[in-house]
């Protein structure tokens, strides 16, 4: 039996032994051997099936509708190319407040750095806790998946946005920046 419905990663279900499961990333799992009443608890994770404690390895749907990647652009691309700046340079992980790596984008970082040579007493350190700290105890407005605030940096207060999102693996990474900006 074949299941035609594509699942997200994160998925959770029950499935016949054999049912064949496509993920939306394009890969598929078939699901082999016995389980109470034949029946598979399922969880779906990126390219792998996990039944029960054992995991069963994804394999690449031949059929797929999308063509090979012609490009990435990653985060890591991006830290190493100026377009974002990692922040836990100045504030470790672990003092940050934050579980997840913080990093900001190049606008954000002009401002940081403007601020320091205009003001002797300023420093990339003190600046970025002081965004760090803004941005978890007071926020403007709050979503699911981020937040809007205000920071003084330098002699002008400026309303930034910190967004959580994926990152080249999956993990969880923090990123602040200008309201418009993505």
């Amino acid at each position: 039996m074949t299941i035609t419905k594509q699942y997200y990663r994160g998925t959770t279900g029950k499935f016949k032994t054999g049912q064949k499961v496509t993920l939306k990333s394009g890969y598929a799992g078939v699901i082999e051997g016995e389980y109470e009443n034949d029946l598979w608890e399922v969880r779906i994770e990126s390219g792998i099936v996990l039944a029960g404690t054992s995991e069963i390895k994804a394999v690449e749907v031949e059929d797929n509708v999308f063509s090979p990647v012609i490009f990435c652009y990653t985060r890591a691309n991006a830290l190493d190319d100026g377009t974002l700046h990692d922040l836990n340079e100045f504030i470790p992980i672990n003092e940050s407040g934050y579980k997840y790596p913080v990093a900001c984008t190049a606008s954000i970082y002009a401002l940081i750095d403007r601020a320091v040579e205009q003001y002797s007493y300023m420093d990339h350190k003190g600046i970025t806790w002081d965004i760090l700290h803004m941005s978890r105890m007071y926020p403007l407005k709050k979503w699911d998946t981020g937040r809007l605030f205000k920071v003084k940096i330098g002699s002008t207060i400026h309303t930034l946005k910190l967004e959580v999102g994926p990152g080249d693996n999956g993990e969880p990474v923090i990123t602040i920046m200008l309201p418009d900006e993505d």
